[in-house]
């Protein structure tokens, strides 16, 4: 596989405050990759590295060999798609109208089919003429979601394989629909898309993901496909609690919800 990013000793700060701190990454085409680790760790700041919206205090991100700030931001936005943490929209627009906003300088009737894939995507179809303001927080996150999907898919088209950034992209949805965006995303990097995704939840991180990279105090601990990553001294010393890791029928990890040793 061709490399797609790379970060050379990547670090940011602010206010004097080291939120990452000496990053060096390789990331190929077609990966699908979950950032994990704990609350401050430096996760959504990494991805905002990746995405080009944050430059790095030092060091370097490279797309394709080229350093991220040497893309005019219409060209970056060919090349990757990143759905925010937090997006708000307070006027009243509706689903179709939020999936439309995707489509960007793209011809309607190019756009179109994208936006009708990405509606029925995200099983968003029959709501397609409600007021994004009126739906749920989880239906406005698949609202989004689609919105991205436009985006890549219209540059894919035009491009080829792009990037997809996913910050925190299951965190309003429930079970059915966690495993639905996954499976989307999964489907994207096998159709040769990188997929880069911070997740809170590790088993799912495990059960979708290629590689997982484990963030702690703004460096990386850990860096490797699921069952290298996932052993206890490795979750033991990030999240500064003992959970108890098993194997699965699959042989796969995963993280029971108890604490280790509780009866």
């Amino acid at each position: 596989m061709s490399e797609v990013l790379r970060t050379k000793a990547a670090s940011f700060a602010v206010s004097g405050k080291t939120l990452l701190d000496g990053i060096d990454l390789s990331i190929d085409a077609g990966e699908l990759i979950a950032i994990v680790g704990p609350n401050g760790a430096g996760k959504s700041t990494l991805l905002r590295l990746l995405s080009g919206d944050l430059r790095p205090t030092s060091g370097a991100v490279q797309l394709r060999g080229k350093d991220l700030s040497g893309y005019p931001a219409r060209e970056l936005a060919m090349r990757r798609a990143m759905l925010a943490q937090h997006v708000n929209v307070s006027f009243p627009f509706t689903v179709e109208e939020v999936v439309w906003m995707g489509a960007g300088e793209f011809e309607r009737a190019r756009a179109a089919p994208f936006v009708e894939s990405a509606l029925r995507e995200v099983g968003l179809q029959e709501f397609r003429s409600r007021t994004i303001t009126t739906l749920s927080g989880g239906e406005q996150q698949r609202a989004h979601f689609a919105r991205i999907l436009v985006q890549l898919w219209g540059s894919e088209a035009s491009h080829g394989p792009g990037i997809l950034l996913l910050d925190e992209p299951t965190s309003s949805l429930d079970i059915r629909h966690q495993l639905d965006l996954a499976n989307t995303a999964r489907r994207c990097a096998r159709n040769g898309t990188t997929v880069i995704a911070i997740l809170h939840d590790l088993n799912l991180a495990v059960r979708f993901a290629d590689r997982i990279i484990v963030l702690h105090g703004g460096s990386i601990a850990a860096d490797g496909a699921p069952m290298q990553v996932m052993q206890n001294a490795v979750i033991d010393r990030v999240f500064d609690v003992e959970l108890a890791i098993q194997l699965d029928g699959a042989g796969r990890p995963f993280v029971l919800p108890e604490l280790a040793g509780v009866a």
